[in-house]
């Protein structure tokens, strides 16, 4: 196993783009065959990742957010609450960091994998990295240096749907979250602003009093913006 995973490593990091695409799709493969017998080489697949993330080629970020999320999804299927748990925070840190520094197509590619990640890590394993996750997506989008608003607020909604049956953390959060959410409403791009009506939305639906205080302001978007979204009463 570690001579094939050592090949592929090569065969990603050397060949043109043509060609490094599939390699890096061979990850997802590999994980969901071998599943938790790649756990030892699990580290060395996100730093390998996350190298290729900093060559800041937007054309691979697709195939290597689904090596993220496969990765994840598969390589720690078997492992401990504790080694799953360290292996996603140290994940997740990487991740972050090259989020808030760096290229604008590093902090996309960086932000699909975010979302990748948080769609595939075990819901029993997510509630004990909300404190870890909440936070980052907090400071990022806070951020003057943040370019990848729209992969962000995607996270976010991601979290949200989760979470929906851990109201108490879910409360915690959202209360956190819910003002640079709500200053994205009125970012100058477009999709960025929808993905945040969508946010705001489902806050609404499921933390009717945490979103109350903004409600005539989202009401006045969904308005102006036409955006086929329900809000509760």
């Amino acid at each position: 196993m570690e001579l094939v995973l050592t090949q592929l490593s090569n065969n990603i990091l050397q060949h043109q783009l043509k060609t490094k695409r599939g390699p890096i799709k061979v990850i997802s493969l590999m994980a969901s065959v071998y599943q938790g017998e790649l756990l030892p080489f699990f580290s060395g697949i996100v730093d390998l990742i996350i190298r290729k993330l900093k060559e800041n080629d937007e054309d691979l970020h697709e195939s290597l957010s689904d090596a993220t999320g496969a990765i994840i999804q598969f390589g720690l299927k078997d492992a401990t609450e504790d080694v799953a748990c360290e292996k996603l925070q140290a994940t997740l840190a990487k991740l972050f960091q090259l989020c808030g520094t760096g290229h604008r197509h590093t902090q996309t590619g960086a932000s699909k994998c975010v979302v990748k990640a948080i769609q595939n890590i075990s819901p029993f394993h997510l509630p004990m990295l909300l404190n870890d996750i909440c936070p980052n997506l907090f400071k990022l989008l806070r951020s003057s240096n943040c370019k990848n608003h729209f992969q962000l607020l995607e996270s976010i909604l991601n979290v949200l749907i989760v979470y929906q049956g851990h109201p108490r953390k879910l409360e915690e959060n959202a209360i956190l979250l819910i003002p640079v959410i709500y200053a994205n409403l009125h970012n100058k791009e477009g999709h960025v602003r929808k993905m945040a009506i969508e946010v705001m939305s489902t806050i609404s639906h499921l933390l009717p009093e945490v979103a109350a205080p903004y409600k005539d302001e989202l009401l006045k978007k969904l308005s102006l913006s036409r955006y086929d979204v329900v809000i509760e009463n």
